[in-house]
């Protein structure tokens, strides 16, 4: 019978690089990569019911502050409060999520310190988000003026996102999670703005959205999205387009395997 770690609280102290431990990191996806992220703590494998965290900076500035506490509340979200019968295998599997990847806070799981670089099946590369997302177009204009405001935003269109919402429902209870890129409805050629939609909700009127980290996405033609029912290219119509794939980027799919020149769009 397979001994399952308990967990019953975390505290500070030193942990062994050599053992099993998790990194966490912290930094924006969208901007640069695990190289790149700053480097917050250490945690270490339970004992005693204990876990160690090592944390690599201070409290010197109001920015490092707000590192260090979004930090500990992750710790303590995913080793404690989530109550699961495995909270270690439970932090391993969440390295390899796309809930991972948005975050602002990164883990990463080492089995030991043979190399400075994470274990190949827990952290995914910036562009590797998923597998499908939503297109859509608003106003740029008006794009422009709420990424500026780092909050929700939501959205009414009369278009009806009847299998949006679906794909939006299975990712919410996989895990997993659904972006949505953003068209300038004045210039629909090229892609403006992506962000992950967090609600959708369908009626006889039209589509009701709401979209969490609402960011700029330069360098993307709508042209490369390739719809999913038909497999065609969109063609960058002022309207939502149907659930599709990119062909520019690849992307993960349920089982961690990278699916070469093929990637999530819509």
């Amino acid at each position: 019978m397979i001994r399952v770690p308990k967990i019953s609280e975390w505290r500070p102290g030193r942990v062994d690089r050599t053992k099993p431990h998790f990194e966490l990191r912290y930094g924006s996806a969208n901007d640069d990569g695990w190289e790149k992220w700053v480097p917050v703590a250490l945690v270490g494998a339970p004992k005693a019911g204990i876990v160690s965290v090592q944390f690599l900076i201070s409290k010197g500035s109001r920015e490092k502050a707000k590192i260090l506490e979004s930090a500990t509340g992750e710790v303590q979200y995913y080793l404690i409060d989530l109550k699961e019968d495995d909270p270690w295998g439970y932090a391993q599997y969440h390295c390899g999520t796309a809930s991972n990847l948005s975050s602002d806070v990164h883990w990463s799981f080492f089995k030991c310190q043979e190399s400075t670089r994470p274990d190949k099946k827990t952290i995914k590369q910036p562009h590797c988000v998923a597998r499908y997302c939503v297109y859509t177009i608003v106003d740029g204009k008006q794009l422009d003026r709420l990424a500026q405001k780092e909050r929700k935003h939501s959205f009414r269109e009369r278009k009806r996102w009847v299998t949006g919402e679906k794909l939006w429902q299975r990712s919410r209870d996989n895990g997993e999670v659904v972006p949505v890129l953003f068209g300038d409805a004045t210039s629909c050629s090229h892609l403006k703005h992506w962000g992950f939609l967090t609600r959708v909700s369908v009626d006889d009127d039209g589509t009701t959205y709401t979209v969490d980290r609402l960011r700029k996405l330069d360098g993307h033609k709508t042209q490369e999205l390739r719809l999913l029912k038909t497999g065609k290219n969109c063609q960058g119509r002022s309207k939502s387009r149907p659930l599709g794939r990119s062909k520019r980027e690849p992307v993960e799919d349920r089982e961690g395997v990278f699916r070469g020149r093929r990637g999530a769009g819509a």
